[in-house]
């Protein structure tokens, strides 16, 4: 049996697809419980199952989403579907 693999002139290669998809970050949803000393998160990377949650101080909660925007994910509340905008 002879496998053959034909690729069009505008088509992209493999490779750069692979690299395409290494650059592009995921989509993350975060579910967060609001306590006045504590928050919560829960995350949803893509279509994934949820990640256990995670627990913030106040002050380590935008820290750590501008980690994510800046590793060149899309950042999403898990209510509304608008993104975060990056904090400035």
């Amino acid at each position: 049996m002879r496998n053959t693999i034909v690729h069009d002139e505008g088509a992209a290669s493999l490779e750069d697809a692979v690299q395409r998809i290494k650059l592009s970050g995921s989509m993350i949803k975060i579910g967060l419980d609001v306590h006045a000393r504590l928050y919560v998160a829960v995350t949803q990377y893509d279509h994934l199952l949820p990640k256990p949650a995670r627990r913030l101080a106040p002050m380590e909660f935008l820290p750590w989403v501008e980690q994510l925007l800046r590793a060149g994910h899309i950042v999403l509340p898990s209510s509304p579907t608008k993104p975060m905008p990056p904090a400035s």
